[in-house]
């Protein structure tokens, strides 16, 4: 699909020089940076996710369905992360 941005000429030069080095064009560079940026977003979310059940199973020695959800989500996000 394309699509139009704008971006500054700095960070335009930043991507093309990056892209070059990497054996990439501007597009390819720019799409593994968008996926690589929301990857690390949903990391991120299953980070706090998987804090917030622990934190209420060491309050209430419960795991309830909402906190065994978060848990099999996060084994799945260390199974993928460990098999890269």
């Amino acid at each position: 699909m394309k699509i139009s941005i704008s971006l500054s000429d700095d960070l335009v030069n930043k991507i093309d020089e990056y892209a070059d080095n990497g054996g990439m064009t501007r597009s390819g560079f720019i799409g593994q940076s968008c996926k690589f940026y929301i990857q690390q977003l949903e990391v991120t979310q299953c980070l706090k996710s998987m804090s917030n059940a622990m934190n209420r199973i060491a309050a209430t020695g419960v795991v309830d369905e909402k906190t065994q959800k978060e848990l099999e989500q996060f084994t799945q996000l260390a199974s993928f992360i460990a098999n890269k």
